[in-house]
């Protein structure tokens, strides 16, 4: 459901938060002085090699040194007393940065001294090489509750350095599974039938050549060449790939410029986000891991407001109402570009289940885009870098985003069992689910936070920090101006008593009709019926694009784009609380301290956990740190 992401502490979780506030306010002395925080870093392979922090730290066969005597605690090597491996630090950490829907990320990183050449070949052969899978777990020793942890993650790095008695000093980074499945690229050639040829070429050319065989093309001929096409005319075929993926594809002319005796006129292919990826998957099948597009009603579609498409067909459209550019009663080039829409959405197969998988863009954009990102990219033991998966969907999202006025946000986020990732939950196979980031969370439902007290004698908090930095540009979203020429949604600010501005008198609503320059819904839909009519020339899909994403900002909370993000804004108030460690908090849960100033204390204001990290300093110590973004 698409409330997922605004989920509160698990009960447990909460209980034993609730249960530790009890035990400060008595003044529990276990709790106190007698926890200890132990930590255990083994290899899920076949060595039993492991690394623990004090109170049964080793690097050999799995079995704890007995803490009794003092010769536990030593080694030998070559008849001189060494002492054992000795765990300095660990840290488990997110990589969900400024956007709290990419959470669901996480490193792991630690360091330990050893002190024999023995033990360290031991480490080498166990937790030191790249592409082993490691396993951490964790707890409280002592008076302990709901705190005991396990995660699973992938070696990509380490080092080590030799001091000058002899030691070696060590680190080790891994990933979680999600994270390096994410790594997966788009690299090696796939042989096809192209007519009569057997030809090898990149993955875009093999469903390019699909494309052609679907329209009945020579391996040579372009979309020019497909019959029935005239001014603004989409054909729509299908046709099964070489490793087997039903396809829809589209073949299209669009006048650019309509002149007195020839067109300026462009030809282009195009095939569905759905074909995409179940293409893509087939390339890179790996370990059961799949793309997917969301299955939730909600979260796999976006508003149909038929007056808002996308601003390029060049480079997409949207199937129905939205891709249609021209009035059918004004003339025959209009009334061909005016059924774009419907003719994609009859033309796509059964096997498409949602409206995310409809979404046309073209072969000369997906290429282009390719071959930027294959150009750019580094160079890497003499060799180009492969264009890796995420980021070439991830350039195609952000284009979608783009010219729909922020409408479809697409992001890819990786789901096991209907739910984002957790770190205790990350083993393959998982699915990178495609959804629209801006209906992730029910805007017409405030979350319930956890409130943790600050200076109260049943705090918990060790450390609490609260700041706020505007920058000039969220500052202009304030503006008079701005907001009345509708490149903001900062009125919103104001309504919900809980924005920087309240009872700002310069502030107000942009509305058309009452400030210059602004387009309605009317007005939206006479600007595309325009470029069906007059051509799509640059300056008219530029012009539509624009008043397009207008629109969106000053109806972000009403209407049909009530709910979800639309009327969300992130907000520059950073918010951190540092606690004893505990494990079960899930990233995007929200939360609250007891210090707010008023203005942040409305029910609309919530500050969303977009990091949970967690840090060992190998001597007991367990610190868990929580990091938000603040959302309005």
């Amino acid at each position: 459901m698409s409330g997922m992401f605004d989920q509160p502490f698990d009960g447990d979780v909460a209980k034993e938060l609730d249960r530790r506030e009890g035990l400060l306010e008595t003044h529990n002395k276990s709790w106190n002085y007698d926890k200890y925080a132990h930590i255990t870093i083994r290899s899920t392979g076949k060595s039993e090699t492991v690394i623990q922090s004090v109170g049964g730290f080793e690097v050999g066969d799995g079995a704890p040194y007995n803490q009794g005597p003092h010769i536990g605690l030593y080694t030998s090597e070559d008849g001189v007393r060494k002492f054992k491996p000795v765990l300095k630090s660990c840290k488990i950490t997110n990589e969900g940065g400024g956007d709290y829907t990419d959470s669901y990320l996480y490193n792991i990183e630690f360091s330990f001294t050893v002190f024999t050449l023995a033990d360290l070949n031991k480490a080498e052969e166990s937790v030191m090489r790249v592409g082993g899978e490691i396993e951490v777990s964790f707890g409280w020793k002592g008076l302990s509750g709901v705190n005991a942890g396990s995660v699973t993650a992938n070696v990509f790095n380490y080092s080590f350095s030799m001091n000058e008695d002899g030691s070696f000093e060590c680190s080790v980074k891994a990933m979680s599974a999600a994270g390096l499945w994410g790594g997966d690229d788009l690299s090696g050639t796939t042989e096809t039938k192209d007519g009569d040829e057997d030809r090898e070429g990149n993955f875009l050319y093999v469903l390019e050549c699909a494309c052609r065989e679907a329209f009945g093309l020579d391996s040579d001929d372009g979309p020019d060449s497909v019959d029935g096409l005239g001014n603004n005319k989409l054909r729509i075929a299908t046709q099964r790939t070489t490793n087997g993926v039903m396809g829809t594809f589209g073949a299209a002319e669009l006048i650019v410029e309509p002149g007195w005796f020839n067109d300026d006129e462009t030809y282009l292919f195009f095939t569905t986000l759905g074909t995409l990826i179940r293409f893509i998957n087939k390339m890179g099948d790996s370990e059961g891991n799949q793309y997917k597009v969301s299955e939730d009603a909600l979260l796999n579609t976006w508003p149909k407001i038929k007056q808002i498409g996308s601003a390029d067909p060049n480079i997409c459209f949207l199937p129905g109402d939205q891709g249609s550019y021209g009035d059918p009663s004004d003339s025959t080039n209009a009334a061909n570009f005016a059924e774009w829409g419907d003719v994609l959405e009859s033309g796509v197969t059964s096997d498409d289940k949602t409206d995310l998988d409809k979404i046309a863009l073209s072969f000369d954009y997906l290429t282009k885009t390719y071959k930027s990102m294959a150009d750019s990219s580094k160079v890497v033991g003499g060799f180009k870098s492969p264009v890796k998966i995420a980021e070439y969907l991830n350039t195609i999202f952000g284009k979608v985003d783009v010219l729909t006025g922020g409408l479809i946000t697409l992001a890819a986020i990786p789901m096991k069992a209907g739910q984002p990732l957790q770190p205790d939950n990350q083993k393959p196979p998982f699915n990178i689910t495609i959804m629209n980031k801006k209906l992730v969370s029910n805007g017409d439902a405030a979350p319930s936070p956890y409130t943790f007290e600050t200076l109260s004698k049943r705090s918990i908090t060790k450390s609490v920090s609260l700041s706020s930095e505007f920058d000039s540009d969220y500052v202009l979203m304030a503006t008079k101006s701005n907001i009345e020429k509708g490149t903001s949604n900062g009125h919103y600010l104001v309504e919900s008593g809980g924005g920087p501005f309240p009872d700002n008198p310069n502030i107000e609503q942009a509305i058309p009709g009452k400030n210059t320059g602004l387009v309605d819904l009317d007005g939206l839909l006479d600007l595309r019926n325009e470029i069906g009519e007059t051509g799509a020339s640059p300056q008219k899909l530029s012009a539509y694009g624009d008043a397009c994403r207008g629109w969106i900002q000053r109806n972000a909370k009403g209407g049909e784009l009530k709910g979800g993000r639309y009327g969300e804004i992130q907000y520059t108030l950073n918010l951190s609380v540092t606690i004893d460690g505990v494990w079960g908090i899930k990233f995007l849960s929200p939360i609250k301290i007891d210090r707010l100033p008023k203005v942040f204390q409305d029910p609309g204001v919530v500050f969303s956990i977009t990091a949970v990290n967690h840090e060992f300093d190998g001597q007991g110590g367990w610190d868990t740190s929580l990091e938000t973004v603040m959302r309005i």
